[in-house]
């Protein structure tokens, strides 16, 4: 699990610097790549910053924040488009909640409804616990609506 979160994070780092757009500018003047929510140990919890990319074949990386502070993280191997995906291995979600605390999916469900050229869309649950063994995560009604 912890190599599979270091190879998420390694991968997460390379498209988010890679990227095309300037993400801190672009969030800095009100910009929006999409939304995503879910409900966090039963807490409504939406991200105001959001994004979608493919950066390898058959890997969809999904990317949303609150404030630059608390964010959902989930990576997809094996991607090859709507469908759905189960969490464990390569594919995981990550939620870390602001305050000190990664959360590491350890079981759970990713559900892509539609991706087309500039966007991708559907829903995610999972369970996960704190990435040093701590307190557990019980992810909820997720969602995303997330442009690439």
């Amino acid at each position: 699990m912890k190599l599979a979160t270091v190879l998420f994070t390694i991968i997460l780092s390379v498209s988010f610097f890679s990227c095309s757009k300037d993400a801190n500018n672009y969030y800095a003047n009100g910009n929006n790549y999409g939304i995503m929510s879910a409900n966090i140990n039963g807490s409504y919890w939406s991200a105001n910053n959001g994004y979608a990319q493919i950066p390898s074949a058959y890997t969809l990386t999904l990317y949303a924040s609150y404030n630059q502070q608390s964010y959902m993280a989930i990576n997809i191997s094996g991607y090859t488009g709507p469908g759905d995906y189960t969490l464990g291995g390569f594919n995981t979600a990550i939620f870390y909640d602001g305050n000190g605390t990664e959360y590491d999916a350890t079981s759970g469900t990713v559900t892509v409804t539609s991706d087309n050229a500039g966007n991708v869309q559907g829903y995610f649950y999972f369970s996960g616990l704190g990435y040093n063994g701590g307190n557990s995560v019980n992810v909820t009604n997720g969602s995303f609506n997330l442009n690439k």
